[in-house]
């Protein structure tokens, strides 16, 4: 899940910050973070899985105003529901 933060404070400014009103209106965000977090997908933390492995992924972007365009390199999926529905399409 991608998602902002607008913070009154600067990046890496620690302590609680407020919501900044003004650099949500300009788009402007102190952090663009994946699963709630700073690096939650770097270092150690990262995703792995070895060759035959079978793995499920949920993509979301809660936004609210820039979009994370999902797209994977060099991979074929199984199947793929459309859209988190009853609809599958295979081979994808």
């Amino acid at each position: 899940m991608q998602g902002e933060a607008y913070t009154a404070g600067e990046y890496g400014q620690p302590g609680h910050q407020p919501f900044d009103m003004r650099r949500a209106l300009a788009e402007d965000p102190t952090y663009v973070v994946f699963n709630g977090s700073v690096g939650s997908l770097m270092s150690a933390a990262a995703m792995t899985a070895e060759t035959g492995d079978v793995v499920r992924l949920f993509v979301g972007n809660g936004g609210p105003n820039f979009v994370s365009s999902f797209h994977v390199i060099g991979e074929i999926f199984d199947r793929v529901w459309h859209q988190g529905g009853a609809m599958v399409n295979q081979n994808v």
